[in-house]
């Protein structure tokens, strides 16, 4: 006679921090046309294996979009501190 029963474990305690979160695109960056600069980067020619290809336009737009994060974030400061004024 054989069981249809599976075994579970189940961890209960601290997540251990598994790294950075994996790049994500989001459709949100496609509405924003001050976004062009990412999208550009992701546009010049790269030679190497598929995998090297994939790695560096990402790396390319990572860098961009932190890029264009500060620049978003200093801007809304600013209309922050123009409203208090206003």
């Amino acid at each position: 006679m054989a069981s249809d029963h599976k075994l579970v474990a189940i961890v209960m305690g601290k997540i251990k921090n598994q790294g950075p979160l994996p790049f994500r695109y989001s459709s949100i960056w496609d509405i924003n046309t001050e976004i062009n600069e990412i999208k550009e980067s992701w546009e010049p020619r790269v030679s190497g294996s598929p995998q090297y290809i994939w790695e560096t336009k990402l790396k390319n737009a990572r860098i961009k979009l932190k890029e264009w994060e500060e620049k978003m974030k200093k801007k809304k400061l600013q209309q922050r501190m123009d409203s208090m004024q206003n």
